[in-house]
């Protein structure tokens, strides 16, 4: 998606190396309101990495400044992905 996105599924996908298996999280923020969490697996792959997503339906209700977040079991931010909903 672009920094602009409308509604409909909006899917955030992660490629993850790891050498052995763990967890990560991705969260899903509106402003700074927690809307959604997921709890993800990560297989032991340090080779090309482990795909994993999580999603969440956008409505006509969603409209405002979004981002997620993935992080690690423990805390440590690894990536963020900004963007607004139309």
């Amino acid at each position: 998606a672009g920094s602009t996105v409308g509604r409909g599924p909006l899917f955030f996908y992660s490629r993850l190396r790891s050498p052995r298996a763990t967890m990560v999280l991705h969260r899903w923020y509106r402003g700074d309101r927690l809307e959604h969490e997921a709890t993800l697996s990560i297989r032991a792959n340090p080779g090309i990495g482990y795909r994993i997503y999580s999603r969440k339906t956008m409505t006509a209700d969603s409209a405002g400044d979004w981002r997620v977040e993935l992080l690690t079991a423990d805390g440590q931010l690894l990536h963020e992905q900004a963007f607004t909903v139309r």
